[in-house]
């Protein structure tokens, strides 16, 4: 087939894979039957009939994955016999996790342990033991946990997708010795990786350590989480996974040695071929590693044999091959962000304009292009993009291209000659004194700036409309034309589409045992947020039982569920009361997005918990509310009407608001009981409302039948956290509503719940609907 047509066939096994695996049927209908329609706009009937060939080669092969990828296991089974893999070992705290192979009646299957560390012998005792022989281990089979809120990552889908369906709760291992067990296949490189990580510890320091692992090994496990948020929020974490500049870097290092000693051409390419395979298993076998090394692989077949190769077609063999041996991993961002930049780098790569340009003007236009194309897949999966990273990147990459990442490779591959002379530490003190110098540089630039701009999951068919205009700006760069204004219009619309939206919503976010409810204003579009949700504390741990860190609702919950529809700032934040399952995140919260006013009870402000969390918010606007009070968030049509005469911030002293969005109603209840319901009811005894938030969680002590007789709700809202040790939401409760015939939700059974308003009363009408995760 002619040179550069294989692209056709490789891109055009992308939307087979949609209409088979995912959700978007209808949509990679279109995109087949588009592409289809752009292969016969080539008159090339060879390519057309190899992309059929291919096409129907590519569906037996996803059927296949598709059968194959099923549990054999029986959940019911407690005992299991498992060979760990070495290198996913990870301890945190009193935490233990690693994948296994479990062998069970002739049959093998992927599995991901857990295990609670004792005592802080036992860690110690598991840190020293590089697991490199079976384990006999009883514990409880575990599906893996689900998104509970919109648009979130999805653990069950992730490990579906490299066919591991449970996880194992662990409650005894014991190491075997078992010689006459055959070991899996890939024990060998797993322990080969097990014994470098060791020499790297024993070697090196620690700093130069976590990066020698995660630049050339792609080993992240001891790499600190804020480090690489850093560098995440500056746009330049790709260059921490190994891809085509670390390998081609690395040919070039091999040749020029081999030259050196004398090896030839011919010998030294052979060599590199068989090298460079077993470093793409040494180092993990990732992603970004598959791709770059049998791309490189691909090219180096072609020197040998003397056939030039197109570097466009061996990209192309290179995804048809791995989606061929894994097509699930085409559904991941690894995937999406590895080809498409890499296959974009060829593309322009091949524009003699732009190898006319200067070397600096080079990297910007490939810096600006590369974030412009993977504008996209940011948005689906982090809902916000870097824009520094244009620039960052010109800064950054040479760096690591041929100051950073060489340095390393030369200081390990000569540390076994040089580890105790006087010019290894030497160096070893030079690359240390530069990791700090960076790190510390990004840490203040972050601390400084934020470069982020939130663009939100854009639904799908705003989604095509980005992408089509993304490639028509590309395609006028690259003809060397003047953008249209038709592409950067459109391109302009999708990137602020949330912000000129008419949908508003009320968003339940499931925080588990706690509350956080986010209301959109469908005209003004103001965001306003009641409770923060948050953790309560059940006694102090030891200093070797606690995790480097520690999970939080605010910004690993509520921020990314509130980018995820466009949004990047609070406008108002209620407090209902000073409880930690109500307003324990206000400080994680604030780190995450910029909260403009907070409103709460003087009582509540007066609480030592929400006083230190809010100390550390900038430019925050706290305003006291004394019920009744007319409020402008989130309408002009919200009063609040409890408590009167308040006390502390306990449960009945929690702040009430009455909220009318549109034609409908709203009562938010935070977490009062029976006594303050009364006093409601006797103050308002008019006080009708379609849309209740059930209080403190479906207590058995809150919504009483008096108060459901006098507002006569249609819907009733319940946040509460699955098998909570309190009962919630109390049979009683939901009993009473079920007769009352009130539409109950709750985020016990269905997740994350929203409520779509629109601009327009008949849209209202037609169009308005609840939205839940689990049940939607």
């Amino acid at each position: 087939m002619t040179k550069r047509r294989w692209i056709f066939p490789a891109i055009s096994c992308i939307p087979l894979l949609i209409i088979g695996v995912s959700n978007y049927f209808l949509l990679g209908i279109i995109l087949y039957l588009f592409w289809l329609i752009r292969i016969l706009c080539l008159r090339h009937k060879e390519t057309f009939v190899i992309t059929i060939v291919i096409n129907v080669l590519f569906c037996g092969s996803l059927l296949f994955h598709q059968e194959k990828n099923r549990t054999k296991l029986d959940p019911l089974e407690h005992e299991f016999l498992i060979f760990p893999k070495a290198s996913s070992i990870k301890i945190d705290g009193d935490s233990l996790q690693f994948e296994g192979i479990i062998q069970s009646k002739n049959e093998t299957e992927k599995i991901i342990v857990h295990y609670q560390l004792k005592t802080e012998a036992e860690k110690k005792r598991w840190s020293q033991n590089s697991l490199e022989d079976y384990l006999f281990i009883k514990g409880e089979l575990k599906e893996p946990s689900e998104n509970k809120n919109f648009y979130q990552f999805n653990y069950r889908d992730y490990l579906s997708h490299q066919n591991i369906h449970w996880q194992l709760e662990a409650e005894h291992l014991q190491p075997l010795d078992s010689k006459e067990l055959a070991k899996p296949i890939y024990s060998f490189i797993e322990s080969l990786r097990v014994k470098i990580f060791r020499y790297i510890d024993e070697t090196f320091n620690s700093t130069i350590g976590l990066y020698l692992k995660i630049l050339l090994f792609a080993d992240k496990r001891d790499f600190s989480e804020f480090t690489l948020q850093n560098y995440r929020a500056i746009g330049i974490i790709h260059l921490f996974s190994i891809s085509g500049f670390h390998i081609t870097y690395l040919i070039h290092f091999i040749r020029r040695l081999f030259l050196r000693l004398g090896i030839t051409h011919e010998r030294t390419n052979l060599s590199i071929l068989l090298i460079i395979p077993f470093y793409c298993l040494l180092a993990g076998l990732g992603v970004s590693i598959f791709r770059a090394t049998l791309h490189s692989f691909i090219m180096l077949v072609g020197q040998v044999r003397k056939t030039k190769i197109n570097s466009l077609d061996a990209w192309s063999f290179t995804m048809l091959i791995a989606l061929f041996l894994n097509p699930y991993q085409a559904l991941e961002l690894s995937f999406q962000l590895s080809y498409l930049l890499s296959g974009l780098f060829i593309l322009l790569s091949n524009q003699e304009w732009i190898r006319n340009l200067h070397v600096i003007l080079q990297n910007l236009m490939f810096s600006l292009m590369s974030t412009l194309a993977s504008l996209p897949i940011l948005a689906y999966h982090f809902f916000e993009f870097t824009w520094i990273t244009i620039f960052a990147n010109l800064l950054f990459i040479p760096f690591f291209t041929y100051i950073f990442f060489p340095s390393l490779l030369i200081l390990f591959c000569l540390s076994p000659f040089i580890g105790s002379t006087y010019i290894f530490f030497f160096f070893n003190d030079i690359l240390t004194a530069l990791i700090v110098f960076i790190e510390n540089g990004v840490v203040l630039l972050n601390n400084t700036f934020d470069f982020s701009f939130v663009i939100g999951r854009l639904p799908t068919i705003i989604t095509l409309l980005f992408v089509w205009c993304i490639f028509k700006l590309l395609s006028n760069i690259e003809n060397k034309k003047i953008p249209s204004f038709v592409s950067l219009g459109g391109i302009l619309f999708s990137l602020f589409y949330y912000q000129i939206s008419p949908v508003g919503y009320v968003l339940m976010l499931d925080v588990g045992q706690g509350d956080s409810l986010l209301i959109k204003e469908p005209i003004t579009g103001k965001i306003t947020l009641i409770d923060t949700g948050g953790q309560i504390s059940w006694g102090e741990k030891e200093s070797w039982q606690e995790k480097k860190k520690n999970y939080s609702i605010g910004s690993q919950t509520i921020a990314p569920s509130l980018k995820s529809l466009g949004i990047s700032s609070v406008d108002c934040l209620y407090i209902t009361h000073a409880d930690a399952d109500h307003a324990g995140e206000i400080e994680s919260l604030g780190s995450s997005l910029s909260i403009k006013k907070i409103i709460a009870t003087k009582a509540t402000f007066r609480e030592k918990m929400v006083r230190e969390q809010i100390q550390s918010l900038k430019n925050v606007q706290l305003q006291i509310i004394d019920p009744p009070a007319v409020l402008e968030y989130p309408t002009k049509d919200t009063l609040a009407i409890h408590p009167i005469n308040e006390e502390n911030s306990k449960n009945n002293d929690s702040l009430t608001l009455y909220v009318k969005i549109r034609e409908d109603t709203w009562l938010f209840t935070g977490d009062i009981e029976a006594e303050a319901e009364r006093e409601i009811l006797t103050r308002y005894p008019n006080l009708r409302v379609n849309n209740l938030k059930v209080a403190h969680h479906g207590s058995k002590t809150s919504t009483t039948q008096e108060l459901l007789d006098q507002i006569q709700p249609t819907k009733a809202f319940i946040s509460a956290g699955r098998n909570n040790s309190y009962g919630h939401p109390n049979e009683e409760v939901l009993d009473r509503l079920k007769e009352m015939n009130i539409h109950t939700f709750s985020t016990v059974e269905e997740g994350a719940i929203m409520i779509k308003y629109y601009k327009l009363p008949l849209l209202n009408h037609w169009f308005m609907k609840t939205y839940t995760v689990y049940k939607n």
